[in-house]
Parts: C-alpha cells; structure tokens; sequence
C-alpha cells in the first residue's frame, strides 16, 4: 500500500510539471496599448531605415533612400515614456541605424546629399514635422 501511495505521488508531482496539453486554452495578451504600438512601429522602422541605408553605393541612392526615408520618420509621432525594456530596444535599433550612418559618414556625397539631416530626423524625435503637433 505504502508503495502504491508513493507511485501515485510521484506520478501526481510529474504530472504538474508536464507542458499543458495541446488543447488547453492559451492565454491571448491584451490589445497593444497606443504607446506600445508606437514603440513597434518606430523600432520597425528603424529596422527598415538600416537596411535601406546599406543600399546606399552613390549620390543617387543616397538621395533616393532619404527622400523615402525623411518621408516615413517625419510622420512618426515623439515617443514619450515607455518601459525599460522598450527604450533599450528603441536604443539598440538607433545604435544600429547609426552605425551604419558613421560608414556613410565617410563618403563623399554624405553632405552632398544631407545625409546628416536624415540621421538626425531618425534618431532625435523632436526635430520631426509630427512633434509641432505636440505644441
């Protein structure tokens, strides 16, 4: 008896530990609040921007990728606020952004072309057309 009660423990104790079954409902989060979606658009777009950017090879592409790109980042509102985990995303696609940008920094059509401009309406949010709508 002593050995059936220990079993059955055991096999209640392994049972809690299992994965739920396939079946079972799972949890659905919440709908995405406003600031929430504006941190997922933004780091978006950033991931966007940086791959746009490595495109760049000469004057032309350089002016075509920041007509394309001065139009998308300065029509994204300022983020304010946001959870730490959010800002260091927000951090670490800029730092990418940027990294790309200081490669570029070093050819010649880079003032050409404004280039400065753009990494400055990317990375700084204040300075876009969307945050005199904050006034």
């Amino acid at each position: 008896m002593r050995k059936i009660i220990m079993l059955l423990t055991l096999v209640m104790g392994l049972s809690l530990l299992a994965p739920a079954p396939a079946y079972a409902k799972k949890e659905t989060p919440g709908p995405m609040s406003t600031l929430d979606r504006a941190f997922k658009v933004e780091i978006t777009a950033l991931t966007e921007a940086e791959t746009m950017l490595k495109t760049i090879s000469d004057a032309k592409s350089a002016k075509n990728v920041k007509t394309k790109l001065m139009h998308k980042f300065s029509l994204l509102r300022p983020l304010l606020g946001g959870t730490d985990a959010q800002l260091e995303e927000l951090a670490r696609a800029q730092n990418r952004v940027s990294a790309v940008m200081w490669e570029l920094k070093k050819e010649p059509y880079f003032e050409e072309e404004n280039l400065q401009e753009l990494w400055t309406v990317m990375t700084h949010h204040f300075v876009r057309r969307s945050a005199n709508l904050l006034k």
